[in-house]
């Protein structure tokens, strides 16, 4: 699964601003339970989306939106931050050093060129490793509120082992983007029937032309929304059935899932040994 889990180095990078110099004020954007979110905080991750989506050619919403959507993923980061430490989530300093060592692998670099690159693009190695960890953290926490929602019927996992047996080659990936539109978990039909409209005009304006990463900039609540909502690249069968049934005929379409409906877009289909190699640091 960790091919769809890419992350540009630069959305870890708010220590940009936050941490590169001392600020002698500092204000609250926003206070999340026993947690803040600071305006350094937003500006920091703002400058990085920005300077990430310059190197890639990517399309931004006008800044209000793009901040707003900003503030609402670090509200979001803190409130699952604090339900892993109330579900007792950690990563160990050995789990971590594996983390960062394969990102290093994957972007071709011995730790040491890693450190290097971190310094000349103005953040320190702790301040990653503690990015880093809260990722993790934020991701084992997700990982687990996915396995407590869904539950897969026999007949699901049989009719993925059948796509997949009859996959040509079992080393075809795809690379997908992806919008979410959230829903409550016990929603209501007007609940429903708005997150659908949504989901119906976001589908009418990429047919009509718009970007698709600005749209899931501007609308998308996934954690990957900040990079255009990418999940890279990755096998259909690492996906949950619904999704890879949904994605085998490798089609742009919606699909309904229990809680949310989401907007894929595969990109290409590509063996792994013709895949470019990223331009930029990875994790």
């Amino acid at each position: 699964m960790k091919n769809w889990k890419t992350l540009l180095l630069g959305i870890a990078m708010i220590a940009n601003t936050s941490f590169a110099a001392p600020q002698v004020v500092d204000k609250v954007a926003a206070v999340v339970n026993n947690g803040v979110v600071l305006e350094s905080d937003v500006d920091g991750l703002m400058q990085s989306v920005k300077l990430n989506a310059g190197q890639a050619g990517q399309q931004l919403p006008d800044d209000a939106t793009l901040r707003h959507q900003i503030l609402e993923r670090l509200i979001m980061d803190q409130i699952v931050l604090q339900m892993g430490q109330k579900m007792g989530v950690k990563i160990s300093d050995e789990q971590l050093d594996q983390a960062i060592a394969n990102i290093a692998k994957q972007n071709n670099m011995t730790l040491d060129q890693m450190r290097s690159r971190l310094a000349y693009d103005g953040l320190s190695y702790s301040t990653y490793r503690s990015q880093i960890r809260k990722e993790m953290i934020i991701s084992e926490v997700r990982n687990n509120e996915v396995r407590r929602r869904v539950t897969i019927l026999p007949q699901e996992v049989d009719a993925l082992a059948q796509q997949v047996g009859n996959q040509n080659d079992a080393s075809t990936e795809l690379n997908l983007s992806h919008i979410l539109i959230p829903l409550p978990e016990n929603p209501t039909s007007d609940q429903v029937s708005e997150a659908e409209a949504q989901a119906r005009s976001i589908v009418d304006e990429a047919r009509n032309g718009s970007d698709f990463g600005k749209l899931a900039i501007t609308y998308s609540a996934d954690q990957q929304a900040l990079k255009g909502g990418q999940m890279g690249w990755g096998r259909i069968q690492e996906l949950p059935g619904i999704f890879a049934q949904a994605l085998s005929t490798a089609k742009k379409r919606r699909h309904r899932w229990p809680d949310s409906f989401r907007r894929w877009l595969p990109h290409s289909e590509s063996e792994r040994s013709a895949r470019p190699e990223p331009e930029h640091l990875r994790h």
